[in-house]
């Protein structure tokens, strides 16, 4: 849905950050020096961890600055990846966006990891993103980088086609005080109230915002339209100096409001319900700078996200009958052709056994029995959590050679009938690496890789090896593997 916003904004004058790093943001030799070939290019931080010049990162990477945003006048997320080659975006009603990156599963793409300042917001059941509640606001955005291709040696296995990063303005980098309102075509308004203030060595920010859409008029599957939104966000950072080189960053985000979605269920005898949405979201980091040349960083982060979407359904008792239960295990085409009135054909001895027993068991239930209906109440309800925990180093051993290492573990669970039938969860514990080596200015040399352990899957280890070579100022070939 492609929206022309008029927008009212009483604000001071954006800051565009380092999204394009000038000469003097590349002067000081320590472990978060930018390292730029060409001061020209933008840094970035997303394909190695590292702060990278694009002319030297083993990756293709596009840049969406929060000045791109502002000029082509983008109200979310999803509609600034469409700048991005090779991205595909497609928004199926109005609360529901399919991103993927050159192909793939849309609907959960568990091969695309997207963070928020470095912190991956997919949910740990299925590996949804719920583009339209994502906890930022567009106004909050300072940059998003976006690594077109395999990272997972950075990142780990859900970042084999691409990463999206959405990185947000530092708390003392904006204006002491934004509101704005846009309203445009299908109901759609905007609202966004942002203060800032600094007190003594922190710097605090608090983003509050709202959105309000009729969606699209008509849908395939709701003649009304069904796929309005409500949704409501509250943002808080606070960034502190606390002397002897150590600096803390806390957030904490909420998003959640009430979003229609129809449901896949033919005989509800509901219309379709509204979605509930809620999600919490915690994330501290300490850094300290041990020495020009050093730097620890400890992050955590905690998230919770509820769903609660139920409706009144009445299904024939026969749906429930142990013996069609035994049936669609052994042949699922053969129990769905019967459930839908055909006379079923291609199934084995075993499976016309099957169906006997289950019409013997029908039959006993008296003329009309087998059909009469049950009713009850369905849900997609789902509670889904995640704590983690990593440590990373950075250190620049001369002026030629830069590393960075860390690990980390993580604890996910996600707690619905519908999805998992018990709470499920997992942990999953990763260690990583990257080195970046340039022996002469016009070569730069990447190696990294990335080991995780997942009591689900088993472990796995992604390595990355990535030559660079400046044949001038403005050109630059990349051979990875």
């Amino acid at each position: 849905m492609r929206r022309v916003v008029a927008a009212a904004a009483a604000a001071c004058a954006l800051q565009t950050g380092c999204g394009l790093v000038a000469p003097a943001c590349a002067q000081q030799a320590d472990a978060s020096t930018d390292y730029a070939a060409d001061p020209s290019y933008p840094v970035v931080i997303t394909p190695t961890r590292l702060h990278q010049s694009l002319a030297d990162v083993p990756a293709s990477v596009t840049v969406i600055t929060a000045e791109t945003i502002r000029r082509y006048g983008i109200t979310s997320i999803p509609e600034a990846l469409r700048l991005v080659p090779g991205m595909a975006v497609l928004q199926a009603t109005g609360n529901d966006w399919r991103v993927n990156y050159h192909g793939g599963y849309a609907f959960s793409p568990r091969r695309l990891n997207v963070l928020v300042d470095g912190v991956s917001v997919y949910r740990p059941g299925l590996a949804r993103v719920e583009w339209a509640q994502l906890p930022v606001a567009m106004e909050d955005v300072e940059r998003i980088e976006v690594t077109r291709g395999p990272n997972s040696a950075a990142y780990g296995p859900n970042s084999m086609t691409a990463v999206v990063n959405i990185l947000t303005w530092h708390a003392r980098d904006v204006e002491r005080g934004l509101a704005s309102v846009a309203a445009g075509p299908h109901g759609t308004v905007e609202t966004t109230l942002r203060l800032s203030t600094t007190v003594g060595s922190t710097s605090l920010r608090a983003t509050a915002s709202t959105h309000r859409d009729s969606g699209y008029d008509q849908l395939p599957a709701a003649a009304d339209g069904h796929d309005s939104t409500r949704l409501h966000r509250l943002n808080l950072r606070a960034q502190s100096e606390l002397g002897d080189g150590s600096s803390l960053d806390l957030q904490l985000a909420y998003a959640g409001g009430r979003f229609e979605a129809t449901v896949a269920d033919p005989l509800r005898t509901t219309p379709d319900p509204q979605q509930r949405r809620a999600e919490m979201t915690f994330s501290g980091r300490w850094t300290r700078q041990l020495s020009a040349t050093h730097e620890l960083q400890l992050s955590a982060h905690a998230s919770h996200a509820a769903q609660r979407q139920s409706w009144r359904t009445c299904w024939p008792r026969v749906a429930f009958m142990p013996q069609l239960g035994a049936l669609y295990a052994s042949n699922p085409a053969y129990a769905a052709s019967i459930l839908a009135g055909r006379v079923p054909s291609g199934g084995s001895a075993q499976d016309d056994a099957l169906l006997g027993q289950l019409l013997v068991a029908a039959f006993s239930l008296g003329p009309g029995g087998a059909t009469a209906p049950v009713c009850g109440w369905a849900n997609q309800d789902a509670d889904e959590q995640r704590q983690q925990l990593e440590l990373q180093d950075t250190l620049v051993l001369s002026d030629t050679l830069r590393v960075v290492s860390g690990g980390g573990i993580r604890w996910q669970s996600i707690d619905s009938a519908t999805y998992v039938g018990p709470k499920m969860g997992n942990t999953v514990r990763w260690a990583f690496g990257h080195a970046e080596y340039r022996p002469a200015s016009w070569v730069t040399a990447n190696v990294g890789g990335y080991f995780e352990s997942n009591s689900l899957s088993g472990s796995s280890f992604s390595p990355r090896a990535g030559l660079n070579l400046h044949l001038s100022d403005s050109q630059t070939v990349r051979l990875v593997m």
